[in-house]
């Protein structure tokens, strides 16, 4: 009797666990993930390495789940960025949440229009890399590749100069803007604008079909007082937001968005390596943003120092290369594709 009782108590206890566990995203907000746990620990390395304070967490949000919607063709204006005096500006698409209402969507995209240029004009970009490799056949043969940035703007402009272009709200609820400077307004004697950016990368396997991990962030303070907070910690398979604006938490809407472009995508595999991707399937900021900041990590570094740190880790990898940087770059959009609902993007340096 008293086995038969510890056996139904042992099966009540497996389908308790079983059954507790949930992959969507919206009801893991209140646990710890394993990214955020690989992202806390490179960025402790991070810190060390470049003598940076580490900052608090944040709490996470509510979010929600959204089903299915129809796509929503973008207008031409959002890829091909046609404005006066197009040389002589440096552009960006500010873009809000899906599901928000008209007047927060559009504070929040100008608020994220404002944050992007402020970094686009110069920047102060660390970074530290870190390269595993094998032994195949006399080759090293890349597994793992991890890398964490840090970005904040050197330079800055006069909100005089702030002028949208064009504005539209998708079928999503997403307000978009066009919104640009001209180059000769960035100055870093103009403290309106305070931002910072964190992105970092990790991957490992196989190249036919890798694991990615990756968890990117940006804060803004504007001068009118407006705050907009978001990160995203994103797996293969899921993705975690917390977006806030003036403080307040917004639930964020994981969904399966899809998008369309009026402009044609004909680029060969080489040319399709100069530019960064993102998925469209959890909202355009989120690709925008991401595929921005996988732009300015890819940069050439300019200033850098390597180390080769060999057998300081398990027996899975024989050599690890770490390299340092840190570089003041600016940038400016070139291009952007979308296809297949994934997001492409290209960005030059200013000169």
């Amino acid at each position: 009797m008293m086995r038969d009782v510890l056996l139904f108590a042992g099966l009540w206890l497996f389908q308790s666990v079983l059954f507790s566990q949930n992959t969507d995203p919206a009801k893991q907000s209140s646990n710890v993930q394993p990214i955020e746990k690989q992202y806390d620990s490179f960025r402790n390395t991070f810190d060390k390495e470049t003598n940076s304070s580490p900052d608090k967490p944040k709490k996470q949000d509510r979010n929600k789940t959204v089903s299915n919607l129809q796509p929503f063709t973008l207008p031409d204006w959002v890829t091909n960025f046609q404005v006066p005096d197009q040389e002589n500006m440096i552009l960006t698409l500010g873009i809000s949440d899906p599901g928000l209402d008209s007047a927060n969507a559009t504070k929040q995209a100008i608020i994220r229009a404002k944050g992007l240029l402020t970094m686009f004009c110069e920047s102060t970009i660390q970074n530290i890399t870190d390269s595993y490799t094998n032994q195949y056949q006399g080759s090293d043969i890349l597994g793992k590749y991890t890398s964490f940035s840090k970005i904040e703007p050197r330079g800055n402009f006069p909100v005089s100069a702030f002028k949208i272009f064009k504005k539209e709200f998708t079928s999503f609820g997403e307000a978009v803007v066009l919104a640009g400077i001209p180059k000769s307004a960035c100055n870093s004697s103009y403290p309106e604008i305070t931002v910072k950016a964190e992105y970092f990368l990790s991957e490992e396997g196989e190249y036919d079909n890798p694991k990615i991990y990756g968890t990117y962030s940006l804060l803004i303070s504007d001068d009118e007082g407006t705050t907009a907070d978001f990160t995203a910690h994103k797996t293969k398979k899921s993705i975690l937001v917390t977006t806030t604006l003036n403080g307040d938490s917004l639930a964020f809407d994981y969904g399966k968005f899809k998008y369309f472009s009026e402009s044609p995508v004909e680029l060969s595999d080489d040319e399709l390596l100069e530019y960064s991707t993102a998925d469209l399937t959890n909202g355009l900021w989120n690709a925008w943003f991401a595929a921005s900041l996988r732009q300015m990590e890819m940069a050439e570094k300019h200033t850098s120092e390597i180390r080769k740190m060999d057998d300081n880790y398990t027996s899975k990898y024989q050599n690890l290369t770490r390299e340092v940087s840190e570089n003041q770059l600016g940038f400016k959009p070139a291009r952007i594709l979308i296809k297949d609902n994934i997001f492409y993007l290209k960005m030059t340096q200013i000169k």
